[in-house]
């Protein structure tokens, strides 16, 4: 079974497009690190954590596509749309302390953005329950 229907990826791209609120979200988080670096301890001393920012960056994005994609929040499909997304960005594995990891992530929005549109698009055109 085909499904003819025509999809507007632009329109798609454009609903999760970062806001000019995500954008002041970028400028608090880079002010805090300059401020308030003088409060805290200096980042060789923060506790270092390996993780692949593709896998993170798809995860906390994740619930917001579903809802503006309105698409089925099973189990299945968010494990289907993940990997779809996961998979077609390339592994970004980096060593830093949880605090810098919010500022990476913010640089690999653009990317993350258009790999979970095409992973919710091609999730709900091929439901596999």
């Amino acid at each position: 079974m085909s499904n003819n229907r025509a999809i507007d990826k632009e329109a798609m791209y454009k609903k999760i497009m970062p806001t000019a609120a995500q954008k002041e979200r970028v400028n608090e988080l880079n002010e805090e690190t300059t401020i308030g670096s003088s409060n805290q301890k200096p980042s060789y001393f923060q506790p270092k954590i390996l993780v692949n920012l593709a896998e993170l960056a798809v995860k906390e994005r994740l619930n917001e596509a579903l809802n503006r994609f309105k698409s089925c929040e099973c189990d299945r499909c968010i494990k289907d749309i993940m990997a779809i997304a996961v998979n077609a960005l390339p592994p970004k594995y980096v060593v830093r302390s949880e605090q810098d990891i919010a500022i990476e992530l913010l640089k690999y929005e653009g990317d993350v953005i258009g790999a979970l549109v095409n992973a919710v698009i091609k999730v709900k055109n091929n439901q596999r329950h």
